[in-house]
């Protein structure tokens, strides 16, 4: 693991959001953003010293939610550092103080996963409805990228087991969090396998991926691993003429997955280059047919990170949905929270969730939908 350059206050411009959504109070933001003078440094005014000192505040309040998120935001954006893997560890125990209050079943789960390169460990979080029902309800996979892991899928996963009826599964992308495995383009194994240990037999199960999670829930409809999948501004590959520099993406992301990679140190242009090639799923072939199984791609039309292509290049394809967001930029991020119900509700229909709560999640996937543009 490295470190590389970035622009702190740039990465604060950037990650407000994201940072607001995990439960972090728009008064610490600023405060720790007053208070930090630099990102890889320790002590006072370190970023993530600053972020520890908010945690133990929410921590003395019993605020353990709020505190896990602090530590969450200590780590970011790589677990680099002896401070950044303390940072871990404390979220992890914050979290788990909060759990018994969650409003559905909770459970940490180890499974073993079999790889070409041996056996490994993953953790995962599963969220089941507190309803129970005489059919099997269908396991939904959640997968975030490298700026969005299990713990910042919280909320997300709470809301898709209470009232989209569903079994959420949460897990890290690989080379992320808690997982000691490097990213690489045969990942796909790590969700097919937990997935098949996770699901009932009896039940459909599917797959939700944000950002480069979405890569791999398009990769597990395109070869039919699951019953239905949900890309949410995932880069795919559809677009294979030479283009900016993939080393010209914002300040720290370039980095964050160079060590997602488990890489010694940054790509140069060659390298990233071909890395970006060995990911592509039209190098591997997979883009030339349909999706087996129903594929809805969702991304902003303003999307600085990813293709264009890599959403629209689905249309007219069999079993391919697209809602391409007006103006929004990359996973439609500014539009989530309204795109959540519709997302929900399509999910319910393609995996056969039991009855419940069907015509409320009909009703507010209607009302709130931001507008789109809808291609099949």
């Amino acid at each position: 693991m490295f470190t590389f350059d970035l622009d702190y206050r740039a990465l604060f411009d950037e990650r407000a959001w994201q940072l607001k959504a995990q439960g972090i109070s728009g008064k610490s933001l600023r405060q720790v953003r007053s208070h930090v003078t630099n990102f890889w440094g320790t002590g006072p005014g370190a970023w993530t010293h600053e972020w520890t000192l908010h945690a133990m505040q929410a921590e003395r309040a019993g605020r353990w939610l709020e505190a896990s998120a602090c530590h969450g935001a200590a780590r970011f954006p790589v677990i680099n550092t002896p401070e950044r893997q303390q940072a871990l560890a404390d979220q992890i125990r914050c979290y788990l103080r909060a759990a018994p209050e969650f409003p559905c079943h909770f459970s940490r789960k180890t499974l073993t996963v079999q790889l070409p390169t041996g056996a490994a460990q993953i953790m995962v979080h599963l969220f089941e409805p507190a309803k129970t029902t005489r059919r099997p309800r269908p396991l939904l996979c959640l997968s975030g990228g490298v700026y969005i892991g299990k713990f910042e899928l919280h909320k997300l996963a709470l809301t898709l087991a209470r009232f989209g009826g569903m079994r959420v599964c949460v897990l890290d992308m690989p080379g992320t969090g808690e997982t000691t495995l490097p990213l690489q383009p045969e990942s796909h194994l790590v969700y097919e396998q937990v997935i098949q240990q996770l699901r009932d037999p009896e039940a459909r199960c599917g797959m939700l991926g944000i950002s480069i999670g979405g890569h791999w829930a398009a990769k597990l409809a395109m070869l039919g691993s699951v019953d239905a999948a949900v890309d949410i501004g995932g880069p795919v590959g559809f677009d294979t003429q030479p283009g900016a520099s993939p080393l010209a993406l914002n300040n720290a992301l370039t980095g964050t997955i160079a060590n997602a990679m488990q890489l010694a140190e940054m790509p140069d242009d060659s390298q990233a280059r071909q890395l970006v090639q060995e990911f592509s799923l039209a190098h591997q072939g997979l883009l030339a047919g349909a999706p087996r199984v129903p594929l809805l791609v969702i991304n902003g039309s303003n999307d600085p990170y990813v293709s264009r292509q890599d959403t629209l290049g689905f249309a007219g394809k069999d079993n391919a949905e697209i809602w391409l967001i007006d103006r929004a930029g990359h996973c439609a991020a500014e539009q989530f929270v309204r795109l959540v119900p519709g997302v929900m509700l399509w999910l319910r229909q393609r995996l056969n969730v039991p009855a419940g709560l069907g015509s409320p999640v009909s009703l507010l996937g209607k009302v709130l939908m931001p507008r789109r543009k809808v291609l099949a």
